[in-house]
């Protein structure tokens, strides 16, 4: 699966933009700000995407 940064934002409920990430085949997703892409798209999307850190 791959994945597309989206340019736009959201709007949160307290008036702050929320950055959203576009995973093919799995949706567009808002995610927190300075919230790692690796996370974005492994907890918020719900993709494996078989990330290793220090191999």
């Amino acid at each position: 699966m791959g994945y597309n940064a989206a340019s736009d934002q959201a709007e949160s409920r307290k008036g702050a933009l929320l950055p959203k990430v576009e995973v093919e085949g799995a949706g567009t997703f808002d995610v927190e700000e300075g919230e790692r892409l690796v996370f974005a798209i492994e907890e918020d999307a719900s993709v494996d995407i078989l990330h290793r850190v220090g191999v």
